[in-house]
C-alpha cells in the first residue's frame, strides 16, 4: 500500500502540469470553435458546459496515467513506464473518453447522438492520447550526463538533447564526429557546471543516476577514487551529487579485479566517497542488489549473495558472522579485521586466505 501511494504520488507530480495543459487546450478548442449543438443560451452555463467536457479528458487521463498505473502491480515500476503509453494507456484514455463525452453530451448538453457529432467526439478524444504519445516520443529518452561517451554516439538517434559540460576524451573517432557536426548539431547541448550539477534539478527531472564505482563495503559505502585507501586514481568528479539527488541511484562494478586477485567487494572501504544512505542499487556481473528499504545487514547479506564474487563470499559472509557474534551493533565491524583484505593483498598479491 505505502509503495502504491508513493509511486501515485510520483507519478502525479510528473505528469500533473502536462494533463492540465491537454485539458486546457481541449477546453479553449471546444470554447472558441463550437463543435457540438449545445441549447444553453447564456455564456455561464455554455462556459460550465465546455469546462465539463475538458473536466472528463482531465480525469480519464489522471485515471490512467496515474491511478491506475500506481494500483496494479502487474504495471511495470515508473523507470520502466515507457514500455505501457505507446498503445495500451492511449486506448484506455480514448475509450474511456469517447463514451464519457457521449453520455455527456447526451444527457447534460441534451444533444442528439448523430454520426457526425461522434465523429466530432472521436476526433477530439483522440487528440488526448496523440498528445501523450508524442509527449512520451520526445521526452522519455532524454538523458542528463556530464560525459559523452561512445556509446551514447551510437544511440544519438534515440536522444532528443545531450546536456554535457565536456567533450569524453574516450570518443575515438573525433574527425568523423566533425564531420557530421552539421546533421547532428540538433542532439548535442552543452550547459555549464552550475546546471549539471544542480541538485534542484536533479531532483525535479527525476534522474536514474548510473555511477562506476571501484570497491564497496558490505554496508554500501562506495570508494571510487582512491586504491587502498592512499593512492588516487581519479577525481570524484559529479558522482556523489547524481547519487545523492537522483530518484535511483545505481553503482555499478566488477566483482573481482586484477585476475580475480582482488575483490571489489570488502569488509570495510578504506576511503569513503559516497556514503551508504546515497546507494540504492549496486549492480556487478554477478547479479543485482537493490538496498533501498534495508538494514545495514540485510545490505551486507544482499551484496555478499548477489554482487560478490563466488570466490570471496565465504570470506566475507565468516567476517559479518563473526563480527554479529562478537560485536554486534548496527553495523557490525571487527576493526582488527575490517581491513585483512588490503594486507593479504600487501603481502601476498591476492586478499584470498591461504
Amino acid at each position: 500500500m505505502t509503495k502504491n501511494i508513493s509511486r501515485f504520488t510520483f507519478l502525479l507530480r510528473k505528469e500533473l502540469r502536462l494533463i492540465i495543459a491537454i485539458s486546457l487546450g481541449i477546453f479553449l478548442f471546444i470554447l472558441f470553435f463550437q463543435p457540438f449543438p449545445y441549447e444553453f443560451t447564456d455564456f455561464d452555463s455554455s462556459l460550465v458546459f465546455i469546462a465539463g467536457l475538458g473536466a472528463i479528458v482531465f480525469l480519464v487521463m489522471m485515471l490512467v496515467r496515474t491511478i491506475f498505473l500506481a494500483a496494479d502491480p502487474a504495471i511495470p515500476d515508473e523507470d520502466q513506464q515507457a514500455l505501457v503509453p505507446s498503445f495500451f494507456q492511449g486506448f484506455l484514455i480514448f475509450v474511456f473518453s469517447s463514451v464519457s463525452f457521449a453520455f455527456y453530451l447526451r444527457y447534460v448538453g441534451k444533444i442528439d447522438i448523430t454520426y457526425y457529432i461522434a465523429l466530432k467526439a472521436v476526433v477530439i478524444c483522440i487528440t488526448a492520447p496523440l498528445a501523450l504519445r508524442l509527449y512520451t516520443y520526445y521526452k522519455c529518452l532524454m538523458i542528463q550526463n556530464k560525459i559523452l561517451q561512445d556509446e551514447k554516439e551510437n544511440l544519438h538517434g534515440q536522444f532528443e538533447a545531450y546536456q554535457n559540460e565536456t567533450m569524453n576524451k574516450m570518443l575515438k573517432n573525433i574527425e568523423q564526429m566533425i564531420q557530421n557536426s552539421s546533421q547532428n548539431k540538433d542532439r548535442y547541448r552543452f550547459e555549464p557546471i552550475e546546471i549539471i550539477d544542480n541538485a534542484e534539478i536533479l531532483c525535479r527531472l527525476g534522474c536514474i543516476a548510473i555511477n562506476g564505482a571501484l570497491e564497496i563495503d558490505l554496508y554500501g559505502n562506495i570508494n571510487n577514487t582512491h586504491i587502498s585507501g592512499t593512492h588516487l586514481i581519479n577525481g570524484v568528479g559529479g558522482s556523489a551529487l547524481f547519487a545523492s539527488n537522483s530518484y535511483i541511484s545505481v553503482f555499478t562494478l566488477f566483482s573481482v579485479s586484477s585476475d580475480g586477485n582482488i575483490s571489489s567487494i570488502v569488509p570495510m572501504v578504506p576511503h569513503v566517497d559516497v556514503p551508504e544512505h546515497h546507494v540504492g542499487v549496486v549492480v556487478t556481473e554477478q547479479g543485482l542488489a537493490d538496498l533501498r528499504g534495508l538494514s545495514p545487514i540485510e545490505r551486507a547479506e544482499s551484496l555478499i549473495h548477489s554482487c560478490a564474487h563466488p570466490d570471496y563470499r565465504p570470506f566475507l559472509k565468516n567476517y559479518l558472522e563473526k563480527a554479529k557474534r562478537e560485536v554486534g551493533g548496527h553495523q557490525p565491524h571487527i576493526l582488527e579485521e575490517a581491513f585483512s583484505f588490503y594486507q593479504r593483498v600487501k603481502n601476498t598479491g591476492s586478499m584470498k586466505e591461504e
